[in-house]
């Protein structure tokens, strides 16, 4: 089973828009990727980085951090450092010492070559660390693959050469059903209906909060946390 530990407390920056419909996922990824950040060392690539939406938090653990997306990615902005293909990367065997990856895995067809490529370029003992989503809804159609189960996720990795050093359910099922009603009630933001969404967007975040702490039911998670040694 899955560690069924709290992330810490995270203050919400100026970073995050109260008035937005799903503040609260972006506060629960900035709060799991603290938790986990201080497993990382060394020379760290993150796969599919986006706009690096971590690299305050992880660039205090690590001595380099590379950022890899694909050619055609949504993504594309100046925080890029290279672009190449997750599933085949373009670096020699144990080039790095952590991989990271948010939020990507469901977006990569074959999810397995990911995973092994990820063990080929860490060195003996390197961690690899990803997030992926379970109760979630699609996104970035039509490349959007796959939703992972603890026992899948672990399974994944350890087929790949990796020991399981935690994994971590990143919701309850509040939080979960809280943000999938926002969601939801964005397909009917339109016009002055968006400005009167505002307070019910908030409200609504702050109940499925309050409910996760007190009632938890991780199995209705949004997603996992990983943290994978090398072996």
């Amino acid at each position: 089973m899955f560690a069924a530990i709290k992330p810490p407390h995270f203050k919400m920056s100026d970073e995050i828009d109260y008035t937005s419909f799903n503040w609260l996922a972006y506060l629960i990824n900035k709060e799991y990727a603290i938790r986990v950040a201080g497993y990382a060392k060394g020379m760290l690539l993150d796969l599919g980085c986006g706009e690096k939406p971590y690299l305050d938090i992880f660039s205090p653990h690590v001595d380099l951090y590379l950022g890899l997306e694909h050619p055609l990615t949504l993504h594309k902005n100046e925080k890029i450092d290279l672009f190449g293909d997750a599933c085949n990367l373009p670096f020699v065997n144990e080039s790095f010492d952590t991989v990271v990856s948010f939020e990507v895995l469901e977006h990569v067809s074959e999810p397995d070559k990911m995973v092994a490529e990820a063990n080929r370029v860490l060195v003996t003992g390197g961690l690899a660390i990803f997030t992926v989503p379970f109760m979630w809804g699609i996104h970035e159609a039509p490349n959007d693959y796959y939703r992972f189960t603890e026992y899948g996720l672990r399974y994944l990795f350890e087929k790949n050469g990796f020991s399981t050093l935690e994994l971590l359910a990143k919701t309850g099922f509040w939080a979960m059903a809280g943000l999938r009603l926002n969601y939801h009630l964005t397909r009917h933001a339109v016009g002055f209906v968006r400005y009167a969404l505002v307070p019910v967007f908030f409200v609504v975040q702050v109940l499925a909060r309050i409910l996760d702490r007190l009632l938890g039911a991780e199995d209705d998670t949004t997603g996992y946390v990983i943290v994978s040694r090398k072996v």
